[in-house]
């Protein structure tokens, strides 16, 4: 292929049901020379798991501060089991 103008390879990750639309929309305005469009299976489920595993970590880091401080504090009340 021989273009007139330097071109940038562009990847582009759409809600599937926007797909045809931000397509035809790019084609209209010139700026897309050719459509692959390809599903990512899976992908929403890791997504799912890595802002549970996120959430997770940060209320681990939070727990520690909050007995950190705990420790700190003299000792009036007993501290509950875990």
């Amino acid at each position: 292929m021989i273009f007139t103008v330097p071109m940038k390879m562009l990847y582009a990750a759409i809600l599937a049901k926007d797909v045809k639309a931000v397509s035809n929309e790019l084609l209209k305005h010139g700026v897309l020379d050719a459509v692959s469009v390809r599903e990512l299976p899976g992908l929403g489920v890791k997504l799912a798991t890595e802002q549970q595993n996120s959430e997770l970590d940060s209320i681990k880091e939070l727990r520690k501060r909050v007995e950190g401080f705990l420790q700190l504090a003299p000792n009036r009340y007993e501290r509950p089991d875990p």
